[in-house]
């Protein structure tokens, strides 16, 4: 009866019409969300959360939620399916955000994010009297499908998120190197993934200085994102990650390769502007991604190279609040900008702790 939600990576949660769990995923098995089936939903929701369901039930409208659940997957979209059952789909990139986040407004942005794609179905229906899917359901709500390999991105976006929510919430504006930030982040997950058989190339930049103002945290929150997208579409497993600053604007490029029919099948991934033009509620990871890069003066670019099937991902660096230098100009300058407090280190280290029983 729910076969097609058992291709979807996300973790899928299936209520009946008195909101009783009734179905879960393979996704939702793998990474043990609660409740349990057979047991109301409703028991874990305050009020407000409560009248969300009733809205995506009676209404038709897809509503962010939130259960009352010990876990780093808590957040999660209702959207309706037909009259009779009501689907949580746990996107990534709802729970990435920690409750401090909340003060910054990330998750109320998200929610008109989701309002957004709400009205753009309306849309649709308004165009065509034929829906996708079952029941009623759009073809958009989940096409991630799983593969071979698709346990291991639910671990590995896992430790994301609790790296991520063990962090101390911090939204002061933060002046970071980038080229420094960014040899750390490669060698800190590098140094897991591996085991994973994924493998992150691109050169590094030892003898340079770019630091650009903006808050590290988010700038860690971003790349993780990036890194999980590029890892989840790779068909080789590999990923390159580049930051290019000899020209303006600078540059930080994920690269990796794709199947032939992949702009085809991810068409809507392609967008001008993820904060303005709503279409797929699966890229819920980007729009966050683009929300924080543009809070830190960075925009976000996807491009399809359709001659090397291949898919770029830019974060790009506004002109202003950034200075380029050799390290050997003014070492006492350096070393009073880059902020360490996020390390190789510190990942791989949070990385180990977290997948040890699968290493």
């Amino acid at each position: 009866m729910f076969e097609e939600y058992e291709k979807y990576c996300q973790p899928v949660v299936i209520l009946d019409s008195e909101f009783v769990v009734a179905h879960k995923n393979g996704a939702a098995k793998i990474l043990n969300i609660k409740p349990r089936i057979g047991t109301n939903i409703k028991k874990y929701v305050d009020g407000a959360n409560a009248e969300k369901l009733n809205d995506a039930a009676g209404k038709d409208e897809f509503r962010m939620i939130e259960l009352d659940v010990i876990s780093t997957l808590k957040r999660c979209v209702a959207q309706p399916r037909g009259k009779e059952f009501t689907v949580l789909i746990f996107y990534d990139a709802l729970n990435y955000l920690t409750d401090g986040n909340h003060a910054g407004g990330k998750l109320d942005k998200i929610g008109e994010i989701i309002a957004g794609y709400n009205s753009e179905r309306k849309k649709i229906r308004a165009e065509s009297s034929v829906l996708a899917g079952t029941d009623g359901e759009t073809a958009s709500a989940g096409k991630c499908f799983l593969r071979e390999n698709s346990k291991k991105i639910m671990k590995i976006n896992e430790h994301f998120r609790r790296h991520i929510t063990n962090l101390i919430p911090n939204n002061a504006k933060k002046t970071c190197n980038i080229a420094d930030f960014l040899n750390n982040f490669t060698s800190g997950i590098s140094q897991y993934i591996s085991s994973f058989g994924y493998k992150i190339g691109g050169g590094k930049s030892e003898d340079r200085i770019f630091y650009h103002e903006l808050n590290e945290n988010d700038f860690l929150l971003i790349n993780y994102i990036l890194s999980a997208a590029s890892f989840k579409h790779s068909v080789f497993n590999k990923v390159d990650i580049r930051f290019f600053d000899d020209f303006q604007p600078a540059t930080l490029r994920y690269e990796f390769k794709t199947q032939k029919d992949f702009f085809k099948a991810h068409e809507n991934m392609f967008l001008p502007d993820y904060l303005d033009e709503i279409k797929d509620i699966e890229y819920l990871d980007f729009n966050l991604a683009a929300l924080v890069a543009k809070n830190n003066d960075l925009s976000l670019k996807v491009y399809y190279d359709a001659d090397e099937s291949s898919v770029r991902f830019d974060l790009i660096f506004n002109k202003k609040n950034q200075k380029k230098s050799k390290k050997s100009e003014n070492p006492e300058v350096y070393s009073a900008l880059i902020l360490n407090y996020i390390s190789a280190e510190k990942i791989k280290e949070g990385a180990e702790i977290e997948f040890a029983e699968i290493i």
